[in-house]
């Protein structure tokens, strides 16, 4: 809830949240896993599930709690036939996204879809954070303090080119020592910098030119 107050907030600013492309991973796997029904029955079987929640195809295919409860809910059991070809269908994509994603990942037997959507959607978030333009503006949104590390590792990562250097301006000194760092304090002492501020997680991230 308090989530979505916020997004709220920033769709009146102006904000829109960026389209992602695990949605788009998520909803060709499932329709290829689907598919696999044969198109009598798959038609079928998407025509009824996504009439008993009430969405639109692709709404349905990219929410996976729903997608997969509803599945439960007509086929009971054979909803797992469907489940597990899917789970390899979004295997294969984890691999291709991301080399560092191994083959004991893919043998883990407890490694669940939600999990691999979760990898796949960190795998694109960085990677998105690491070709932000210096001139970009963003808000970032988390609940979790290691995705907030990682993405400010990304967004602040030295090997990336930028014709602008960025920073961090934070209340609290940050762990990677790379970092260009500037306290609040300083701040207020240093009337001479240019500093565009965006906030971020806990600190601010700004861009000295």
């Amino acid at each position: 809830m308090q989530f979505q107050q916020y997004s709220n907030v920033l769709d009146e600013l102006g904000y829109f949240p960026q389209s992602s492309k695990a949605e788009a991973i998520l909803y060709d796997a499932a329709k290829k896993s689907i598919d696999r029904l044969g198109e009598s029955a798959s038609r079928a079987l998407l025509d009824h599930i996504c009439s008993i929640n009430e969405l639109l195809e692709k709404e349905l295919l990219t929410n996976y709690d729903l997608f997969e409860k509803s599945l439960y809910r007509v086929l009971r059991k054979g909803a797992e036939v469907i489940l597990h070809d899917l789970k390899r269908e979004l295997l294969v994509h984890a691999v291709l996204i991301d080399p560092n994603f191994t083959i004991s990942d893919i043998r883990n037997p407890r490694l669940a879809i939600s999990d691999i959507l979760k990898h796949i959607r960190a795998v694109e978030t960085l990677e998105f954070v690491r070709k932000i333009p210096s001139h970009m503006h963003v808000a970032f949104l988390y609940a979790d303090e290691n995705s907030k590390d990682d993405i400010l590792a990304a967004f602040f990562d030295t090997k990336i080119t930028s014709k602008a250097t960025k920073g961090l301006l934070s209340s609290n000194k940050p762990i990677n020592d790379d970092l260009s760092y500037m306290s609040y304090k300083e701040l207020l002492q240093n009337h001479h910098t240019a500093i565009f501020l965006r906030k971020s997680g806990d600190g601010i991230a700004f861009n000295l030119e």
